[in-house]
């Protein structure tokens, strides 16, 4: 006869209910109550049912992890909008609750207790410590992380290297010489390290010499100033491929300020289509990051891993699409 969570809760003296909160992570049961329930439903062979949810008779609660708090950046990088739309409208009739959270050292899922259970978590735009997937793992709680590549883990995001690739053919048509490098964002170092290895794996594609020597590290925005364009001209570099759109417009800016002109001096692109290039008049060659695309897949992950229980890989990359501006 399989065990039931009445046999736990008459193992232990407490209700039913409690085992039934605690064996759906619920964070309203203290520790040491959950830690037994565990414990005891493992020792007994307790074999948790999946059951489908109805669609239209639910209401989830949805950690949504955004950027560390001191990321003045974040905001202006993406525009969550599309992304809410996208989800609002793929789950139809399915109510969520949103509850936001930060990336930063004092993250921790569980200890609000009024949050309730929580159903599921998605990380736009930033990722946790490996032991944060360890502990969702442990607690068999869906997540999905945004803009990142997992191999391990449910994400979307963008095909990094078909944008990137689409740039560097754009910038070759112009040029007969191209001597590009990469500007790599050292706060941003998950984002920055993926399109560096794009950028490497795309110019060994065109027979392009690139290294490690082509990639200049930016601390902060602050750095970009007139010895840095001293250092581009030294090395002889021509092309300027900005690992998005924020750090190629503050290049952009800084070098008319220091006498050099963007494209006659320098090639320039960005990536992600970011809110902020539509305050110029003229436009930046980038990628555009699917925000609205992304957003409807979230609400698909939503239904297959949280409704349906189904616990196949949810891994997807999208293609964004080609912007054509006058930094080329």
């Amino acid at each position: 006869m399989a065990v039931t969570i009445y046999d736990i809760a008459k193992e232990l003296s407490v209700s039913p209910s409690t085992v039934s909160r605690v064996l759906n992570n619920s964070s309203l049961i203290s520790n040491d109550t959950s830690k037994k329930i565990h414990d005891t439903a493992r020792r007994l062979g307790y074999q948790q049912r999946t059951i489908k949810r109805h669609q239209n008779r639910t209401i989830l609660t949805i950690k949504l992890v955004l950027g560390p708090k001191n990321d003045h950046l974040l905001p202006i990088f993406y525009d969550f909008t599309d992304i809410l739309k996208s989800i609002k409208k793929g789950l139809g009739n399915t109510r969520i609750n949103l509850a936001t959270e930060i990336n930063d050292a004092d993250l921790n899922l569980f200890d609000n207790k009024k949050s309730g259970n929580i159903d599921g978590v998605i990380f736009a735009f930033t990722k946790p410590d490996q032991d944060v997937y360890e502990l969702l793992k442990t607690k068999q709680v869906p997540n999905i992380t945004i803009n990142r590549t997992l191999p391990n883990n449910d994400y979307i995001d963008c095909d990094n290297y078909a944008g990137i690739s689409e740039l560097i053919s754009k910038i070759m048509e112009k040029r007969k010489e191209f001597k590009p490098c990469f500007l790599y964002l050292t706060p941003h170092n998950d984002i920055s390290r993926e399109r560096l290895k794009c950028v490497k794996q795309a110019c060994y594609q065109f027979k392009v010499p690139f290294s490690n020597d082509d990639v200049i590290q930016i601390k902060s925005i602050n750095y970009i100033d007139d010895s840095f364009f001293k250092e581009l001209t030294f090395k002889g570099y021509n092309s300027l491929i900005a690992m998005n759109d924020v750090v190629a417009l503050a290049l952009k800016i800084r070098a008319s300020h220091y006498g050099y002109h963007i494209p006659k001096d320098f090639s320039l692109t960005g990536f992600d289509e970011s809110p902020v290039i539509n305050l110029f008049p003229e436009k930046l060659d980038t990628i555009s990051l699917p925000l609205y695309e992304i957003g409807n897949n979230i609400s698909k992950w939503i239904l297959q891993k949280i409704i349906n229980k189904n616990q196949e890989p949810f891994q997807i990359k999208l293609a964004g699409e080609y912007k054509k501006g006058q930094t080329i």
